[in-house]
């Protein structure tokens, strides 16, 4: 679909009305659990992720087949299964090339229950493929969401949005124990909290990071505080090696949440964030000398507020607020103004369903104080070089990838309807700072345990960034193992 022709000019006028009547539609639908997550009932990364158990599957093998873990050493005290990751599909785009577009992810995904007190799980994918313009926009910048650091890029060609080539890898992993008091655990994972798909704080599509937490939880109080590493994009001083290492980051975080009412969960928020690689102090900084060393460092936490109805019995409803600010200014600043405490990201969100069906409707919203180093000034006529004012705060990033969202400000809805046990369709639809799409998806479970789906999609969208926005489409057939969408 090439600019300029009708129906590249019908897109573009017909695309907003369609989006509306489509996003009403699909308020008869609504999203199903990915696999790969395991959240408590407050949305968050519990300790403790163990298998389903499964009952005896009675009837042919074929059935058997479809409702039992690959593999399964489990007995009457331990329980320990395997089981494969298969993604593959292929599509075609219009108004954008290339012409093909093609996804494949592969690996093995297990998960044990030891004694009836330890807990261990883990998966490790490897992923290549020709990106769709959403993902495209992303590997083109050598980074994924969920996945992290990517390679790009083959035969010194396919390093565009609109034509990226990506290879990437992804371990996840932990190990945990429980006294049901008391949790600790320790592995390779992203702990998202809240009730959302983003969060305010660390969201389902944050990239996996080692970390060891220790929670405790009594009557209507579960506290939680937890360490882990992130790792970012840029490369500190040349070392030992031959290539120096990454710039890497260290973060606290501390959680503690009230039950306040069986309808009304409030949870709080702290995290400390401060870079391993040290920076140097530039300027005229209030209590700083020209070339100091400093390491870039964050104080910032916040809110969550869900308020739980039901409008039935068997259809729970969930509305959740999120807000996180700075709760340090930085040091060295003169300026009153950014001496204030600055809002980072705020997030609104609701979701409904039951067996049949549920929805979830969310809008989050980053401002500028989520950058590092960009508060400075300029010469009064507004030339010269760019002066930082003071230093630099350490990233809310991991692997390229906001631990928050990914967009500066995104509103996403995701839908789907089960007409029948292993047939569902689904509707997924979202306006960012770069894109407008939607996708109307029909699901087929071909595997329960595992799980392994066949879908078929088809997605239009806008790409509301370029000079002129640009209508483009493209269809998707293949199969898929419960994992997210990017």
């Amino acid at each position: 679909m090439k600019r300029g022709t009708s129906l590249h000019r019908a897109c573009r006028n017909s695309f907003g009305v369609s989006m509306v009547v489509l996003s009403v539609c699909a308020c008869c639908f609504a999203p199903k659990i990915q696999a790969q997550i395991v959240q408590d009932e407050n949305g968050n990364i519990p300790a403790i992720r163990h298998p389903e158990a499964i009952e005896p599957v009675i009837g042919t093998a074929w059935k058997q087949l479809q409702q039992r873990h690959l593999f399964d050493f489990s007995d009457s005290i331990n329980t320990v299964v395997v089981d494969p990751v298969i993604q593959a599909h292929w599509g075609q785009t219009q108004g954008l090339e290339p012409d093909a577009i093609w996804d494949n992810i592969r690996g093995a995904r297990f998960r044990a229950r030891i004694d009836g007190m330890w807990y261990v799980g883990g998966e490790l994918l490897e992923r290549q493929g020709v990106a769709s313009p959403m993902l495209g926009h992303w590997a083109a910048q050598n980074r994924i969401p969920g996945w992290g650091r990517s390679k790009l890029g083959r035969d010194n060609g396919s390093n565009t949005a609109d034509n990226a080539y990506y290879d990437v890898s992804r371990a996840r992993g932990w190990c945990g124990w429980s006294n049901s008091k008391w949790f600790i655990d320790a592995g390779i994972d992203a702990l998202h909290i809240g009730a959302g798909n983003s969060s305010a704080f660390s969201s389902l599509e944050a990239t996996p990071a080692p970390y060891v937490r220790v929670a405790h939880e009594t009557g209507n109080h579960h506290s939680s505080i937890w360490l882990t590493r992130w790792i970012g994009t840029t490369r500190g001083p040349l070392g030992e090696t031959a290539e120096s290492l990454l710039n890497r980051s260290s973060a606290l975080f501390a959680v503690q949440s009230w039950q306040a009412h069986p309808r009304i969960l409030l949870q709080g928020v702290y995290s400390f964030v401060r870079e391993k690689e040290a920076s140097k102090a530039v300027g005229d900084w209030e209590g700083w000398a020209d070339g100091d060393s400093y390491h870039a460092q964050r104080h910032w936490g916040g809110l969550e507020l869900q308020f739980t109805r039901s409008l039935k019995a068997s259809l729970p409803g969930t509305i959740y607020l999120q807000s996180a600010l700075e709760l340090v200014p930085r040091l060295g600043q003169t300026d009153p103004v950014l001496n204030n405490r600055k809002a980072l990201t705020h997030l609104a969100g609701a979701k409904m369903g039951g067996k049949t069906f549920a929805i979830q409707i969310e809008y989050v919203t980053r401002t500028a104080s989520h950058c590092r180093d960009c508060f400075g000034s300029r010469g009064a006529d507004g030339s010269g070089a760019f002066e930082s004012v003071g230093p630099a705060r350490a990233l809310l990033e991991n692997g390229g990838v906001s631990v928050q969202s990914p967009w500066n400000k995104s509103l996403r809805l995701d839908a789907t309807w089960n007409p029948w046990d292993l047939l569902s369709i689904k509707i997924h639809a979202e306006a960012n700072d770069h894109f407008s799409w939607l996708t109307p998806e029909i699901n087929r479970t071909i595997q329960t345990a595992w799980p392994l789906d066949a879908f078929a999609a088809l997605t239009v969208g806008v790409i509301d960034s370029a000079p002129e926005a640009l209508c483009f489409g493209f269809w998707q057939i293949g199969v898929r193992s419960g994992l997210l969408s990017y």
